[in-house]
């Protein structure tokens, strides 16, 4: 170029072309490093000197001038109006170098080229060539990097327009099948210039698309193209680009299809996505409890939702026990979609059954642990059960490796000390594996089970599988944030309903797309007033000193209760053996007590409530000492009844003739219970 001739500035001609070799040097590197069209035309500077260039980069962006005073825009008529012959335009001498792709460099001086500066733009011109060439593959690396960090429809539509829009043209519009797959309908509008995006939206909204747009790639105008979209052989949509008053070269053509195969491919796999989580979604709530119990004397809430991730396998549970009390539960197992679903709709189901037993919480999770370990997949699982008395107002807890319990009063609220065991389906089988935690819930009290999803948004460190932990500082500050939203939405009221609480709870998780991850969370709410027991139920309850006349007393009182009653005779059959129900109870009642005034030394306390359904009898001692009974038992570290000193005949009687029985920890003492199966009582 002019300037660049021997003895002229910036020495590039000095010596046998060895200055010209390092700036085509330095221009390669330069090209061969460039992240953009600009940077590719800041190479071609460095090499040619500084004289005005342009450079025209079909599918990179609009057409570039490069001057002393930098960057601007190039008038395009002026671009595709050049050649190798050198012109004189707007007072410069301009001469091009283009190649097949549509690329075009070109350079402007005060005076006209010779022949060796048409040699000099020509080896620019081919480098900078092949560094276009690099771009446009950069570009289609680049597109499907983007579609593959897509994981939803939206996600997909917005990487295709930002790649093609201003990229390849002024703006671009994608059209899809409608659910009926009948016809296309407008999915997503980019333009290069926001202004004019609503009305090219309203427009387009409007404009009738063929379906057999979508099937081979169309031409409606020089300026336009219409690529279809599709995978596996089946279309269901084609997407438009448009550069108004300008051609689409051959390059942007080739690579508005690369893109639009990717784009393809993302949207056909986003869909898929988006089915299975559909069906995890649906499997999870259909394995959700359908309703909550109605108890006297509590009150239940609770809720669950998928992250925008999908369902990841957290749930919750809460259901009737026998003797009015409440069994529930929040878990989270390990994974997302389907699998995860099934897997927890498993460990709920073994939970229930479990726990429908008469297992206590701490045996629970031993015996979990074992139904978890055996999955055919590895599942780890985290859970906290609970069993609410809400005649006695205690709680006994056990935790697998979950969130413990969090207890919110009218003073405050915090969480429940209990010893947190390792996850479910980690070898927990083992006896001492898990330990029950038993409390006093005071009148207007709320618990709260909630997975870890809940932490998340309250400042929880997740690990790479999306779970909660192995970071401390953000396990701390979310189970504290969470405490904090809770004492929030109690606002020291231990009237509002338990339901309200959970609701504003909630209000400050984001829900749908944003949700980070599930959130599953079971609440009760201890009434204020003492239970009432419902209808058709009776109850008796009595003090028996710690002497052998507590055995006479309890048979005298508990046969009276039951002839009052309107239980006896032969239609109540029910105990092994040929044993009556009636007959069973009082004789297991004798048991208990007999073996509580020998062992336990200690005041004791008899309680009995009757439904038309079965009878529960319990004695309470003050005697920390735990039998530790087997078959339908709940206390860990089971072993057999003849190896157990505190028991004996009692416990093996009561084993033999009731339904169900156990024993439960509390604060000062135990209480062993027993139930046996009844039929109606006899009206007469």
């Amino acid at each position: 170029m002019p300037g660049t001739s021997a003895g002229e500035p910036s020495g590039r001609r000095q010596g046998p072309g060895g200055d010209r070799v390092d700036a085509l040097g330095r221009c390669a590197r330069l090209a061969a490093a460039a992240a953009s069209a600009a940077e590719v035309l800041e190479a071609a500077w460095s090499a040619l000197g500084p004289h005005d260039l342009v450079l025209l980069a079909p599918g990179l962006g609009a057409p570039l001038r490069r001057t002393a005073d930098g960057l601007e825009p190039a008038v395009l008529e002026v671009a595709e109006a050049l050649g190798p012959e050198p012109q004189q335009l707007d007072g410069l001498w301009w001469v091009a170098e283009r190649w097949p792709s549509g690329g075009l460099l070109a350079a402007g001086s005060t005076q006209r080229p010779g022949p060796d500066d048409l040699a000099m733009l020509s080896a620019v011109g081919q480098v900078c060539g092949l560094a276009l060439a690099g771009l446009r593959l950069r570009r289609t690396v680049e597109a499907a990097a983007a579609f593959g960090a897509a994981r939803d429809r939206a996600a997909v539509l917005a990487a295709l327009t930002g790649l093609l829009v201003p990229a390849c043209g002024q703006w671009c519009a994608v059209h899809l099948l409608d659910a009926s797959r009948a016809r296309l309908e407008l999915a997503a509008v980019a333009h290069a210039d926001p202004a004019e995006q609503q009305a090219l939206e309203a427009f387009l909204d409007g404009f009738p698309v063929s379906l057999a747009a979508a099937g081979t790639p169309v031409v409606p105008a020089p300026d336009a193209l219409t690529v279809p979209l599709g995978a596996l052989g089946s279309s269901f949509g084609s997407v438009t680009v448009c550069d108004p008053g300008r051609p689409l070269p051959p390059a942007v053509v080739e690579l508005v299809e690369e893109v639009a195969r990717h784009a393809a491919v993302a949207l056909h796999h986003a869909a898929g996505i988006a089915a299975s989580r559909s069906v995890a979604e649906s499997l999870q709530r259909a394995l959700l409890p359908g309703s909550l119990p109605e108890l006297p004397g509590v009150e239940v809430a609770a809720h669950y939702a998928p992250g925008g991730s999908g369902a990841r396998g957290d749930w919750y549970d809460a259901f009737e026990l026998p003797g009015g009390r409440l069994g529930f539960a929040v878990g989270d197992t390990m994974g997302r979609g389907v699998a995860a679903a099934a897997a927890m709709g498993q460990a709920r189901a073994a939970l229930r059954g479990f726990a429908l037993e008469g297992h206590g919480p701490a045996e629970l999770l031993r015996r979990l642990d074992g139904v978890v370990s055996a999955f055919d997949e590895p599942s780890l699982t985290t859970c906290v059960y609970a069993v609410y008395d809400p005649v006695a107002r205690r709680m006994t807890a056990a935790c697998a490796g979950h969130l413990p319990p969090l207890l919110v009063d009218g003073d405050g609220g915090g969480y429940l000390d209990v010893e947190v065991g390792v996850p479910l389906g980690a070898g927990g089988m083992r006896p001492g594996a898990y330990a029950d935690t038993v409390v006093t819930v005071h009148p207007g009290t709320t618990v709260l089970l909630f997975t870890d999803g809940l932490l998340r948004h309250f400042g929880g460190a997740a690990g790479a599988d999306g779970r909660t932990g192995g970071q401390a500082d953000g396990l701390v500050e979310g189970a504290e944030g969470a405490r904090a939203a809770v004492l929030r939405a109690a606002g020291g009221a231990v009237d509002r309903p338990v339901a309200e609480l959970v609701e504003r709870v909630l209000r400050e998780v984001p829900g749908g797309a944003d949700a980070p991850d599930d959130v599953a969370l079971v609440a009760l709410r201890a009434a204020v007033a003492e239970p009432v027991d419902p209808a058709g139920a009776r109850s008796l309850e009595i003090e028996l000193p710690a002497s052998l006349q507590a055995a006479r007393i309890a048979r005298a009182r508990v046969l009276a209760a039951l002839t009052g009653w309107g239980h006896g005779g032969s239609d109540d059959a029910g105990g092994p053996g040929g044993f009556e129900a009636v007959d069973a109870v009082v004789l297991l009642t004798d048991e208990l007590v007999t073996n509580a005034v020998v062992h336990a030394q200690s005041p004791l306390r008899l309680q009995v409530r009757a439904t038309g359904t079965y009878l529960r009898v319990s004695v309470t001692d003050e005697s920390p000492r735990l039998p530790s009974p087997r078959g339908n038992g709940v206390e860990e570290g089971s072993q057999p009844l003849d190896a157990v000193p505190e028991g004996g005949r009692g416990l093996r009687l009561v084993d033999l003739l009731a339904s169900r029985w156990g024993v439960e920890p509390l604060p000062v003492g135990k209480r062993i219970w027993f139930e046996v199966e009844l039929h109606e009582p006899d009206p007469r």
